[in-house]
């Protein structure tokens, strides 16, 4: 019977030591992988071998090692082996890598006069940083939202929107010269960055146009929230206990910390699950006075999440919170929670996970 790698971890000033005991080899490398990878996931950026009761290390054991002491130095963190059997030791000697056996020395840390760090005291602890103003930015409302409960839309609601500069939005759009042209795919987007996203219902695989020398991305639009603007902060957020935190939570902290019943917003964050709708087919397409969220049509026009998907993925949202939304902005918007308290329009784009 093959053995399971014997590991363990402890954690003093900042630094993960990380014991493994047994064979690193391509039948029990992963074990290590999954390992090092849940606790980088963790925000546990220097790490620390102890490789004593290590016999053997194959090529896909180095392999690991390599790939982590690179990802970790972009961020600043860092990989090391204190201690290591002979034999393990001679290998990383052949292969060139002895330069993980070298003592790590913390780099000191510069902080930006602007920033502040400011932690919630309360159960959830969240902390970031808070940089200098911008001017804000202003939100248009396109559409009739309301019109997809009917699947009530025709060319009069379509419009086509340039999202060129800083300029971000979200809602149902396509990509396309008009309404005609683009009736089959109309699905949900998002603007970001110079780049839009769509995922159109005709083919359901998502599809982008990216600025390019005098090429301006745009998009048909249904309905959407279109932000125009400079952000008015940047934050940088962590759990400090290393828990996940639920978007809700995270939304209802900012509103408190920055005083303000209403902003937009745009995160990218590392995910633990992600719970949503999307469409499968245009509402264009829909019978008049049909919703696609009615049973049992429901089935064939809406692909919703039953659970929490896309774990362990890196999340780009874009989105519109209000605590009190005026009469114009609430059909836009939907609530958070079952309080109500909170309500919100967010769409995201899912990516494999790049450590942040």
């Amino acid at each position: 019977m093959e053995q399971a790698l014997a590991i363990s971890a402890v954690e003093r000033n900042d630094v993960l030591t990380i014991s493994v005991e047994g064979r690193i080899d391509s039948y029990r490398a992963g074990q290590l992988d999954q390992f090092v990878e849940e606790k980088i996931h963790n925000g546990k950026y220097h790490l620390s071998f102890d490789l004593t009761e290590t016999n053997y290390i194959s090529s896909t054991g180095i392999r690991i090692f390599v790939k982590y002491y690179k990802q970790l130095k972009t961020l600043n963190g860092a990989l090391s082996i204190t201690n290591a059997s002979a034999g393990v030791k001679e290998v990383f000697r052949m292969v060139g890598m002895s330069k993980l056996f070298e003592e790590y020395t913390p780099a000191p840390v510069v902080e930006k006069k602007q920033e502040q760090w400011v932690v919630n005291a309360r159960d959830l602890k969240i902390a970031y940083k808070v940089y200098e103003p911008g001017k804000g930015m202003k939100l248009s409302l396109y559409g009739r939202p309301d019109a997809i409960r009917r699947s009530d839309f025709s060319a009069i609601d379509s419009r086509h929107i340039e999202f060129g500069g800083h300029k971000y939005g979200l809602g149902l759009g396509a990509f396309g010269p008009g309404f005609n042209d683009c009736a089959d795919r109309f699905g949900e987007f998002l603007a970001v960055g110079n780049v839009v996203v769509c995922q159109p219902t005709d083919t359901n695989r998502p599809d982008f146009m990216a600025a390019s020398g005098d090429l301006i991305p745009a998009a048909e639009l249904l309905y959407g929230l279109v932000a125009e603007g400079g952000f008015g902060h940047t934050l940088r957020f962590e759990s400090t206990d290393g828990h996940s935190v639920k978007l809700g939570t995270l939304l209802r902290y900012i509103g408190e910390e920055l005083k303000t019943d209403h902003f937009f917003m745009v995160m990218l964050a590392e995910s633990n699950g992600v719970v949503g709708v999307a469409l499968k087919k245009s509402p264009v397409n829909c019978q008049d006075g049909t919703s696609p969220f009615s049973f049992p049509d429901l089935r064939h026009q809406v692909y919703y999440t039953t659970e929490p998907d896309h774990i362990g993925t890196l999340m780009l949202c874009a989105g519109v919170v209000s605590i009190k939304p005026d009469d114009e902005l609430r059909p836009f918007v939907r609530p958070l929670d079952s309080t109500a308290s909170l309500t919100s329009h967010f769409h995201g784009a899912v990516f494999p996970f790049h450590l942040l």
